[in-house]
């Protein structure tokens, strides 16, 4: 430990110069600002709100270099008296908390009110644009909804599509689906699917050709449609609205 003729700042610096620490590691050990810091060891302890605050400083800079502090405190004991803030410097500091707390109380009733308004604006833009929402009743059979009328290949209601399907593979299988019912409009797919594999595809009409039918569990509406079981060879099947219910029953 340095000598008493030593000042504290001075000892402090030295401390951490012996143990080759620097400041940057001592700051973002201790979470104390650099500017702190370098305040205590440049004896810039007005720098530093009051006496609570020096004396913690302290303690956890010494503590990030590994010194002993009751063995400090008792050889700078003089040091640190000679260092600690006047009263006067206390009743300011005293004040500059109680105006900070104002303050901290006067936010948070800001921030509350500020969160509240935003509350309500999101809650009547919601509550008028669901009022002002169709909603298709979902209690009701696919083939009970009503349907859009088809004026062009991908026309669709916002939230129904008439035919919506979902294909499993069970074993590896070439298909081919054809979205749309006007010749220039149809959007293909074409793709040989392995054993696992998953399709799911929506629209007003779909055209599937299907290499290997046995091959596939094929969901139309959520309903299985058995029609393709035992098929031996390629098989088309093309589902529009109009036919929808006549496949499901088969």
């Amino acid at each position: 430990m340095l000598s008493n003729s030593f000042s504290l700042g001075k000892a402090l610096a030295g401390e951490r110069k012996k143990k080759n620490i620097p400041l940057e590691k001592i700051s973002k050990t201790t979470n104390i600002s650099l500017k702190s810091l370098k305040a205590l060891e440049n004896e810039e302890f007005h720098k530093i709100p009051g006496e609570f605050y020096l004396k913690n400083y302290i303690k956890s800079y010494l503590k990030a270099i590994d010194c002993d502090e009751k063995t400090f405190f008792k050889t700078h004991h003089k040091a640190f008296r000679s260092v600690q803030p006047a009263a006067k410097e206390k009743k300011v500091t005293y004040y500059s908390k109680l105006r900070y707390s104002r303050f901290k109380k006067k936010n948070v009733f800001f921030s509350g009110f500020v969160f509240f308004v935003l509350f309500v604006i999101v809650f009547f833009v919601l509550y008028l644009g669901k009022r002002h929402t169709p909603t298709l009743p979902t209690h009701l059979p696919a083939a009970a909804l009503p349907l859009t009328p088809l004026t062009g290949a991908d026309t669709f209601s916002i939230d129904y599509w008439p035919v919506r399907v979902h294909i499993e593979f069970l074993d590896n299988c070439w298909l081919r689906v054809q979205r749309g019912l006007q010749e220039n409009q149809k959007k293909t797919i074409e793709q040989v699917y392995r054993k696992g594999d998953k399709l799911e595809i929506k629209g007003y009409a779909l055209d599937f050709l299907i290499g290997n039918p046995s091959a596939v569990r094929f969901y139309l509406n959520s309903k299985e449609v058995t029609i393709f079981k035992n098929k031996p060879g390629a098989e088309r099947i093309a589902i529009t609205p109009q036919n929808l219910n006549q496949i499901l029953k088969k």
